[in-house]
């Protein structure tokens, strides 16, 4: 009887995995399609493969953070914060994640609250102070 239960665990867990495997390769197919459409400038069809790869893979920063530039180069602000959110969850340590999202907070016209994110983000990771300036001049000029 314990022998049927853990051989269907096993059973199911393996069914599983390979449901995950296949649901990632067909993330992976859109966010290169996305990639591609990404560097040639074709920001609305890069948001499509991103929301399609998303809805296959849903706790993958790396598409968020795609989305959230696409999101950016489309002056579409609103939804940037929370796909910066959503990546920030699944890795707090995302600095794309937290520059975009203090880009689309400044362009959202949250400049106080802007710079108190990028303040936070100097004093946090130290080490990438330069990175963090760099980038905050760029859209601070814009």
């Amino acid at each position: 009887m314990m022998y049927d239960f853990m051989r269907s665990v096993e059973i199911d867990a393996m069914r599983r995995f390979e449901e995950r495997k296949a649901r990632q390769d067909i993330a992976d197919h859109f966010k290169a399609n996305g990639n591609k459409a990404f560097q040639s400038g074709q920001y609305e069809a890069a948001l499509v493969q991103y929301d399609k790869a998303i809805e296959q893979v849903r706790d993958s920063p790396v598409l968020y953070t795609n989305r959230a530039l696409t999101l950016l180069h489309l002056q579409l602000y609103d939804p940037v914060l929370p796909d910066c959110d959503k990546a920030l969850r699944l890795d707090e340590d995302n600095m794309k994640a937290h520059l975009y999202k203090a880009r689309a907070m400044h362009s959202l016209g949250q400049r106080e609250e802007a710079k108190e994110y990028v303040r936070q983000l100097v004093e946090k990771y130290p080490t990438r102070r330069k990175l963090v300036e760099n980038y905050t001049q760029a859209f601070e000029q814009e």
